[in-house]
């Protein structure tokens, strides 16, 4: 099995929100993608998300779970707020708002099955080598609704959203967790080469930013999508750091991906 792994803070920026923890040796892999533009602490709270391995045994004692780990990390920024004068005027934001993310599991700690995981609109990806199949959570409500992510400050979450999948992991698939920018450049991907119509034809409706994304793509009629491509491109990026920047920087400078921080875990059985 190879793993690798690389995440950057987006460009002209110090501050990364997203995290991720790799437990190669437990074949367990966690990605969390923190939602700066929300309430505060977006770093801390993708951070606390990963510090360690969720239950996975069922949907109702990994959202029991999370419940837990929304208490405490409340709980423990409260008192962080109080105890400290220099933020007294944005603890309002934060009683107000909160802290949110998303979260991604992949638990292949059964042999020959992966367990995929997700809350938000990070994208989690199995591509199956034989049939070509690509698994993944992401589907049109990702892109064209409001991301429903963990809040701290929520008094529910709800299971409906909790995207939940146990398949076969075979040798040579291929297992992608990415936060948002990138996952939804992967799954535009693969609508291209599938030529996903009606799919692409909702995302072009609405003059958003994922229309021009759609747009920015269709002109390139000159590239051949293929998601297995796409793959090995970023195998070859995440070899270290500063070739994982360029790379995200030239999708970005394409119009491919949105401004954000950028985060990656591949593995290859």
């Amino acid at each position: 099995m190879k793993v690798q792994a690389q995440s950057i803070a987006r460009f002209g920026e110090q501050e990364n929100e997203d995290s991720f923890k790799v437990q190669e040796n437990e074949r367990v892999f966690l990605l969390a993608d923190g939602a700066g533009g929300l309430g505060l602490f977006a770093r801390e709270w993708a951070e606390w998300l990963t510090q360690q391995i969720p239950p996975t045994g069922s949907r109702e004692g990994f959202l029991q779970f999370l419940w837990e780990q929304k208490v405490s990390f409340y709980e423990q920024r409260e008192k962080f707020l109080q105890n400290n004068s220099v933020y007294e005027d944005f603890a309002d934001k934060f009683f107000l708002e909160g802290s949110a993310s998303t979260l991604l599991v992949a638990d292949g700690r059964k042999e020959g099955k992966i367990k995929l995981i997700s809350y938000g609109d990070s994208g989690i990806f199995l591509y199956k080598r034989r049939s070509k199949e690509l698994i993944t959570n992401l589907q049109l409500s990702h892109f064209v609704e409001l991301p429903v992510l963990i809040n701290c400050l929520d008094k529910d979450l709800q299971e409906e959203y909790l995207f939940w999948q146990e398949v076969e992991w075979c040798e040579g698939d291929c297992l992608l967790l990415v936060s948002d920018a990138l996952a939804q450049y992967f799954r535009l991907v693969y609508a291209f080469e599938r030529q996903e119509r009606d799919f692409l034809e909702a995302l072009k409706k609405p003059k958003t930013a994922i229309s021009a994304k759609v747009a920015a793509m269709e002109a390139q009629n000159h590239v051949e999508w293929h998601f297995e491509v796409i793959l090995q491109e970023l195998e070859e990026v995440l070899q270290d750091t500063k070739s994982f920047r360029d790379y995200c920087y030239f999708l970005w400078k394409g119009n491919f991906l949105e401004y954000d921080d950028y985060t990656a875990i591949l593995v290859r059985k």
